[in-house]
């Protein structure tokens, strides 16, 4: 099951990062909290999410439970993505769409939903503050 979470997020990786168009970013999509640039942007969540999915952090690093919660995240950011271009997700026969609901399947299967781990797994991880509060607590 780990195996399927860290493909399925290495292809969300992928989407999630092609709605943040690095061009338009002064930080080239490393999320900079301090910012004001970055915390005014509308992909700042999105930003952020990528960042903390690092290629160069692995993800032997993380818990099912953290890469779970990653992957919610992924699956509302796809369903919203799919619901935009006037995809029928659950029924839908391209990538994304077939990618979502292969998701929502792992995820039921986990039994986990993750609802209580940041998404932004860096925070979570590595015990840094949380940049949505300031708070340590994530």
């Amino acid at each position: 099951m780990r195996d399927d979470l860290v493909r399925s997020l290495r292809f969300a990786r992928t989407f999630v990062g092609d709605g943040v168009v690095p061009e338009r970013c002064p930080f080239h999509r490393m999320h900079n909290a301090d910012s004001a640039v970055c915390r005014e942007c509308r992909h700042s969540q999105s930003c952020r999410w990528i960042c903390d999915l690092d290629e160069n952090v692995s993800f032997a690093e993380r818990t099912t439970h953290e890469l779970t919660a990653a992957l919610g995240y992924a699956v509302e950011y796809g369903v919203t993505v799919a619901l935009q271009h006037g995809h029928y997700w659950n029924s839908c026969p391209c990538e994304c769409c077939t990618w979502i609901r292969d998701c929502q399947r792992l995820l039921g299967e986990s039994g986990e939903t993750g609802d209580d781990v940041d998404p932004h797994l860096t925070s979570q991880a590595r015990g840094e503050r949380n940049t949505v509060d300031g708070s340590g607590d994530g």
